[in-house]
């Protein structure tokens, strides 16, 4: 039987997202996305999600998304266990990402990004295979896909 693990959020960075490396010198970073949700009463309410990111991603997401970008991802929910400082057991449930995708403008003054802004994805393969050569760029001028 076939499972699936799949989920998509749309948000806004929490914080800046820091580069850090693992013993074994992979790549990663963790943060948060803010994503905005309306109930049946029409009442804004706002979910947090913690995020991970590995390899040349995790490189990516920290060189052009910081706190308050507005940012699409890709990705699969997986959960953890880990013993606190004080003693308690408690459980983890990160999105850990397969692509992301721009979902803003592009900030003014930044020459670091191209021309492209709104509607542009970056993907990395989630292979584990940290290789530049799996990031896809998709520019396709500025016109909504749907």
């Amino acid at each position: 039987m076939a499972s699936l693990n799949y989920a998509v959020v749309m948000g806004r960075l929490t914080m800046d997202p820091e580069l850090r490396h693992t013993a074994s010198d992979l790549a990663f970073t963790r943060f948060s996305v803010a994503v905005d949700r309306f109930s049946k009463s029409n009442d804004k309410q706002t979910d947090f999600f913690n995020v991970v990111s590995w390899g040349s991603q995790a490189e990516f997401i920290c060189k052009y998304f910081k706190k308050g970008s507005l940012i699409i991802i890709e990705a699969r929910m997986q959960t953890g266990n880990f013993e606190g400082k004080d003693g308690v057991k408690r459980q983890t449930f990160d999105l850990v990402v397969n692509r992301v995708h721009f979902a803003g403008q592009k900030p003014q003054n930044d020459s670091s990004f191209s021309d492209r802004s709104f509607t542009n994805s970056a993907s990395f393969s989630d292979s584990g295979n940290d290789n530049e050569s799996d990031f896809v760029s998709d520019d396709d001028n500025g016109e909504l896909p749907f």
